[in-house]
Protein backbone atom coordinates (compact mmCIF):
# COMPACT_ATOMS: atom_id res chain seq x y z
CA UNK A 1 0.00 0.00 0.00
CA UNK A 2 1.43 3.38 -0.97
CA UNK A 3 1.46 6.19 1.19
CA UNK A 4 -1.59 8.87 0.77
CA UNK A 5 -1.04 11.74 -1.59
CA UNK A 6 -0.01 14.43 -0.13
CA UNK A 7 -0.63 18.55 -1.61
CA UNK A 8 2.19 20.87 -0.92
CA UNK A 9 5.00 21.17 0.70
CA UNK A 10 5.45 20.83 4.69
CA UNK A 11 8.47 23.32 4.74
CA UNK A 12 10.52 25.34 2.23
CA UNK A 13 13.51 26.99 2.31
CA UNK A 14 13.81 30.65 3.91
CA UNK A 15 16.77 32.31 3.32
CA UNK A 16 18.06 34.41 5.70
CA UNK A 17 19.11 37.45 4.18
CA UNK A 18 15.19 37.25 2.86
CA UNK A 19 15.23 41.15 4.31
CA UNK A 20 18.09 42.20 2.39
CA UNK A 21 16.19 41.61 -0.78
CA UNK A 22 15.39 44.72 -2.69
CA UNK A 23 12.26 43.73 -3.46
CA UNK A 24 11.52 43.22 0.47
CA UNK A 25 13.28 46.08 0.62
CA UNK A 26 11.00 48.59 -1.31
CA UNK A 27 7.99 46.58 -0.27
CA UNK A 28 8.95 47.07 3.57
CA UNK A 29 9.80 50.58 2.19
CA UNK A 30 6.64 51.67 1.44
CA UNK A 31 4.17 49.27 2.98
CA UNK A 32 6.31 49.06 6.09
CA UNK A 33 6.09 45.44 8.21
CA UNK A 34 2.55 45.34 6.50
CA UNK A 35 4.11 44.59 3.14
CA UNK A 36 7.24 41.92 4.68
CA UNK A 37 4.24 39.90 6.19
CA UNK A 38 2.28 39.85 2.97
CA UNK A 39 5.20 38.66 1.18
CA UNK A 40 5.96 35.71 3.66
CA UNK A 41 2.28 34.50 3.93
CA UNK A 42 2.01 34.24 0.27
CA UNK A 43 4.90 32.68 0.45
CA UNK A 44 3.76 29.96 2.81
CA UNK A 45 -0.01 30.17 0.85
CA UNK A 46 1.88 28.96 -2.29
CA UNK A 47 4.09 26.75 -1.26
CA UNK A 48 1.57 25.08 0.77
CA UNK A 49 -0.66 24.52 -2.31
CA UNK A 50 2.28 23.28 -4.45
CA UNK A 51 4.16 26.10 -5.91
CA UNK A 52 1.25 28.08 -7.40
CA UNK A 53 -1.64 29.47 -5.69
CA UNK A 54 -5.04 31.12 -7.48
CA UNK A 55 -5.33 34.72 -6.99
CA UNK A 56 -8.93 34.90 -6.30
CA UNK A 57 -11.55 36.56 -4.14
CA UNK A 58 -11.91 33.34 -1.79
CA UNK A 59 -8.08 33.63 -1.87
CA UNK A 60 -7.64 36.90 -0.83
CA UNK A 61 -10.62 37.00 1.49
CA UNK A 62 -8.68 33.93 3.75
CA UNK A 63 -5.42 35.80 3.79
CA UNK A 64 -7.53 38.89 4.87
CA UNK A 65 -8.34 36.71 8.02
CA UNK A 66 -4.72 35.64 8.71
CA UNK A 67 -3.08 39.00 8.78
CA UNK A 68 -4.46 41.82 11.56
CA UNK A 69 -4.51 45.50 10.14
CA UNK A 70 -5.39 45.11 6.65
CA UNK A 71 -8.00 45.65 4.07
CA UNK A 72 -8.39 44.38 0.71
CA UNK A 73 -7.10 47.80 -0.88
CA UNK A 74 -3.59 47.35 0.59
CA UNK A 75 -3.65 43.83 0.41
CA UNK A 76 -3.93 44.42 -3.62
CA UNK A 77 -1.51 47.37 -3.81
CA UNK A 78 1.15 45.08 -1.75
CA UNK A 79 0.63 42.14 -4.21
CA UNK A 80 0.51 44.23 -7.44
CA UNK A 81 4.13 45.95 -6.34
CA UNK A 82 5.63 42.55 -5.65
CA UNK A 83 4.31 41.44 -9.24
CA UNK A 84 5.40 45.08 -10.61
CA UNK A 85 8.83 43.80 -9.10
CA UNK A 86 9.21 40.55 -10.07
CA UNK A 87 9.14 39.16 -6.70
CA UNK A 88 5.85 36.75 -8.46
CA UNK A 89 5.95 36.38 -12.04
CA UNK A 90 3.96 38.87 -13.86
CA UNK A 91 3.05 36.36 -17.06
CA UNK A 92 1.58 33.39 -14.14
CA UNK A 93 0.09 36.34 -12.43
CA UNK A 94 -1.79 37.66 -15.71
CA UNK A 95 -2.69 34.58 -16.60
CA UNK A 96 -6.04 32.39 -16.29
Amino acid sequence: MGAPFKQGLDYFSFDVDFFNNEKIIAISGEFGIKGEIVAIKLLCAVYENGYFAVWSELFQMKLLKSINGINIELLNQIVNRLVKWDFFDKNLFNSD
